[in-house]
């Protein structure tokens, strides 16, 4: 009991304290100091160094790949891995991923071992044939746009109708254009004018008459 009451003595901190990490030397930390590679090759050599140096991490690193994990995951493990020990930046790590990703595959190759990438090859794009699909297609909104333009006119068309403004147009395709422009016969005339028949010549006596009458 005295042992667990030392060991949380409030008195006695036993982690760092707030703001410590401002007074401590930067240097403490390989990442806190100037990174031992900058060049492109030197870093790639000092990658394969490493497999040859440790066999088993890099036996763990193909079991990995074997078993299926992506290229993409192991090459970001040796990155981290890299800037931890101070070997080079994280920008100048991001440069790396490419290359290491590129030699993890070609020793994956010489060992027979099939592996994942890690990268979604599936194109996002349209193809050349979806392409020729959707422009055969009519447009979605022009087609119901032209469906609602062609019900507001039967509908408009519908209610002139029922008013009385405006009758079913007859189908006149079969009637020729002389038989529509013929004058009306002289029964039809007089049936038009209430069946009056009367000469152009009776007409001035039939006025001077009604004229004298209203005289009287």
């Amino acid at each position: 009991m005295q042992r667990i009451q030392e060991d949380f003595n409030p008195a006695q901190p036993s982690g760092p304290i707030p703001g410590e990490n401002f007074t401590s030397d930067e240097r403490n930390y390989p990442w806190h100091r100037p990174p031992e590679y900058t060049g492109m090759d030197s870093a790639l050599e000092r990658v394969i160094a490493d497999f040859e140096d440790d066999p088993d991490t890099f036996q763990k690193h193909m079991s990995f790949i074997e078993v299926g994990l992506p290229v993409t995951l192991i090459t970001e493990i040796l990155v981290m891995r890299g800037v931890s020990k101070g070997y080079w930046t994280v920008d100048f790590g991001i440069l790396l991923a490419g290359p290491i990703a590129k030699i993890l595959t070609i020793f994956a190759k010489s060992f027979g071992i099939e592996f994942n990438l890690g990268i979604d090859r599936t194109p996002n794009f349209p193809t050349a044939t979806e392409l020729r699909e959707a422009m055969q297609q009519p447009d979605a909104v022009d087609q119901a746009m032209e469906e609602a333009r062609e019900e507001i006119e039967v509908a408009s068309d519908k209610a002139l109708q029922d008013v009385g403004l405006a009758a079913p147009v007859s189908n006149t395709s079969d009637v020729s254009t002389e038989e529509v422009m013929l004058p009306a016969s002289p029964e039809e005339q007089e049936s038009m004018l209430g069946g009056i028949d009367m000469d152009q010549d009776e007409v001035p006596e039939q006025v001077e008459q009604v004229e004298q009458e209203g005289e009287v």
